[in-house]
């Protein structure tokens, strides 16, 4: 793996939860804390549990890695997690854990609503598919279709649900929901901005919408 591939593999995580696993993408780390926080999709879980539901009933996560920034490890690490919240709505899934890496952790900040991508632009697509090592390859971004964005090009395989769509110059701009093949052939559906910041804003996240503003793109 070369330096720009592992730029967009670094931040990807495998999600492990009870009976399932999916994909995470880190989008932000508070040094203040030692926090990383991980956007994933939220039908790894039934149902929708909001963030203060969550404070009276914690839910528990492993996130494991290949990557401490662009250096690949000798073999996987895993770390509790701590699931903030999560939305299995139709158009809304989403969802948001935190965990604390013992490393500084390289991140693909959420973009603004008003980010605009053209048609035909090269997304990078990260995930974990078949539950296994984090993966990378380019889809193509087509048009909104309803409540998803829509990609065509490598449509992701079982596994890479809750994986990250980054834009070219480094914003985090979709979460991975589902494909209409799962040999790759099809499209991919993802979760777009304007359902993210709806979702992170009612669960009183909102400030993490707004970390990489006013700064350029990692």
């Amino acid at each position: 793996r070369g330096p720009e591939v592992r730029r967009w593999l670094a931040p990807g995580l495998k999600i492990s939860v009870s009976g399932a696993s999916g994909s995470g993408t880190i989008v932000y780390y508070d040094e203040s804390t030692g926090w990383a926080y991980v956007a994933s999709c939220g039908h790894l879980w039934s149902g929708t549990r909001s963030a203060e539901e969550i404070k009276r009933n914690p839910v528990s996560a492993k996130v494991i890695t290949w990557y401490h920034n662009e250096r690949k490890l000798e073999s996987e690490k895993t770390y509790p997690a701590e699931v903030l919240f999560w939305s299995n709505n139709r158009g809304y899934d989403s969802s948001l854990l935190r965990f604390k890496p013992d490393w500084v952790p390289d991140y693909f900040p959420i973009a603004p609503t008003s980010y605009s991508i053209n048609k035909g632009t090269l997304l990078h697509s990260v995930g974990c598919d078949g539950g296994r090592e984090i993966a990378h390859y380019d889809v193509e971004f087509v048009e909104y279709r309803g409540r998803d964005l829509i990609t065509t090009r490598n449509s992701p395989r079982p596994g890479r649900s809750g994986g990250g769509l980054m834009s070219p110059d480094g914003w985090y701009v979709g979460i991975c929901w589902g494909t209409s093949a799962v040999d790759g052939s099809g499209i991919g559906y993802s979760t777009p901005l304007s359902a993210i910041h709806q979702v992170y804003s009612r669960n009183g996240y909102s400030w993490l919408l707004e970390v990489g503003q006013g700064m350029a793109a990692q």
